[in-house]
């Protein structure tokens, strides 16, 4: 852990040593988010199986279907929550930035 936040700290003074000053946990945050997105769908994909030709196959099949796209719609909302939550941080820290607030460090 020491070592991956040594390494944050010296990407974001090479980031502003080169003036492109780039927030590098917004951008971990949106891949991991994504990452943890596609691993869900992928779960979900497993997960999915029902076969059968009778009358309460093909029922147990419908309700199993309808479950799987429910949770399929809760974890794009969750999705969607966590890159939301992304993008407001990204745009208060721009907008510190832009105003000249700066952190108190001790």
């Amino acid at each position: 852990m020491l070592l991956l936040l040594k390494m944050n700290d010296c990407l974001r003074h090479i980031d502003y040593a080169l003036g492109s000053p780039t927030n590098t946990l917004v951008v971990a945050g949106t891949y991991a988010s994504r990452a943890l997105y596609e691993q869900q769908q992928t779960n979900l994909n497993m997960n999915l199986s029902g076969t059968g030709s009778d009358g309460n196959a093909k029922i147990s099949l419908l309700v199993s279907s309808m479950h799987s796209l429910s949770k399929r719609w809760k974890v794009w909302i969750e999705h969607m929550r966590v890159l939301f939550r992304i993008g407001l941080y990204d745009i208060s820290v721009w907008l510190m930035d832009e105003v000249g607030f700066a952190f108190i460090q001790v």
